[in-house]
């Protein structure tokens, strides 16, 4: 289950989450992770029992990260903490990655909603469209999904362009959220409902 279906997880579970994360990506393809994730309670008891973590868009809970890192080549656990918050447990990690490899098969292992090309010098977030929902449905998980955030900070070795490109590859008009480019830096943050409810697949091509 990739890492970045968090859009469909809020659906299927009836349940919110939030994801931050800031990237660095350094010149010979090593870098840092640093990973904010908000839960909310439905979600935790699923993901402490083994097994489990696959229907999860991020690692819950320190076991379940560790169990992660150790799966995948050339990614390291430099720090993890959690702490509760009302109903919600906000959970903060640092890892280290030694190639981008490593940062695909955390985020995505499919190779479909995230790629990074670093011969290229280019990055590629997918955003899939999401089937339509009922009226009332989308009122009320609209509501539920009110305090979560999708963001993500790109820290990159030259200047950043980006390109937003709808489904067949063709340049995309608008697309929903904030997103800003500054030197090397990226950023990009949308509230999580508006890819719940996203009415047409769209990619994010980021390069330096």
């Amino acid at each position: 289950m990739s890492r970045l279906y968090i859009v469909f997880l809020a659906v299927v579970l009836g349940s919110c989450i939030g994801v931050g994360s800031e990237i660095r990506i350094d010149r010979n393809g090593s870098g840092s992770l640093k990973l904010h994730y908000r839960i909310a309670s439905g979600l935790e008891d699923l993901g402490s029992l083994d097994g489990n973590e696959r229907w999860l868009p991020v690692p819950v809970g320190r076991a379940d990260m560790e169990r992660t890192v150790a799966r995948i080549q050339g990614l390291t656990l430099v720090s993890y903490s959690s702490r509760q918050e009302g109903l919600d447990t906000l959970h903060s990690a640092e890892l280290s990655f030694a190639s981008p490899g490593a940062l695909e098969a955390f985020f995505d292992s499919s190779g479909r909603l995230f790629t990074a090309d670093l011969p290229d010098k280019r990055l590629r977030l997918a955003f899939p469209q999401t089937a339509e929902q009922d009226r009332d449905f989308k009122e009320l998980l609209s509501r539920a999904l009110e305090a979560y955030t999708f963001s993500i900070s790109l820290s990159l070795p030259g200047t950043v362009r980006v390109a937003w490109l709808d489904g067949e590859g063709k340049p995309a008009t608008v697309f929903p959220g904030d997103c800003s480019v500054a030197g090397s830096t990226l950023s990009y943050s949308v509230p999580m409902a508006d890819l719940v409810f996203l009415d047409m697949a769209l990619q994010m091509e980021i390069s330096w």
